[in-house]
């Protein structure tokens, strides 16, 4: 989870799961701002996850505003506004869930052995899908450089 607070500071606040970091950040983001904003980046896998969403949609109350975004935050115009962004983890997931090679990628060696095409396949697809988040990142703090931002996450709580 974190909290961009006038781009000047990234709170960042991890725990276990179901540790509370989401309850702590909204408070911390409520103290930053008198309207923050609550950037969702979870998918819905199952009903169970569903009714963890719901009960967290409940807790905040009308001066928050939610915005759902699994992937692509800098497409939202957030500037000078304090943005809880929950959760880091599955924010990342989302894009090695939706992970696709890119074009030019480096192709194994034909002569490898299959488990050998498999790992180089596994490092590139790690690698090319850090470098896309890390990119998404930045575009995200540097649109929205006047902006205060919290980030819950490193586990889904």
């Amino acid at each position: 989870m974190a909290i961009f607070a006038n781009m000047k500071r990234i709170i960042l606040i991890t725990g276990g799961e179901r540790s509370g970091k989401s309850v702590y950040a909204e408070q911390l983001a409520l103290r930053l701002s008198e309207q923050p904003v609550y950037m969702a980046t979870a998918r819905i896998w199952d009903e169970e996850f569903r009714q963890r969403v719901r009960i967290h949609r409940e807790r905040r109350g009308a001066q928050w505003t939610n915005i759902e975004e699994e992937k692509y935050l800098s497409r939202h115009d957030l500037t000078g506004r304090t943005v809880l962004v929950d959760c880091v983890t599955l924010w990342t997931t989302n894009f090695f869930f939706d992970y696709t090679p890119q074009p030019g990628s480096p192709v194994p060696n034909p002569s490898d052995t299959v488990e050998s095409r498999q790992a180089q396949a596994g490092i590139r697809q790690v690698e090319e899908t850090l470098q896309t988040v890390k990119e998404e990142f930045l575009r995200f703090t540097k649109c929205n450089a006047a902006l205060p931002t919290c980030w819950a996450g490193l586990t889904n709580s």
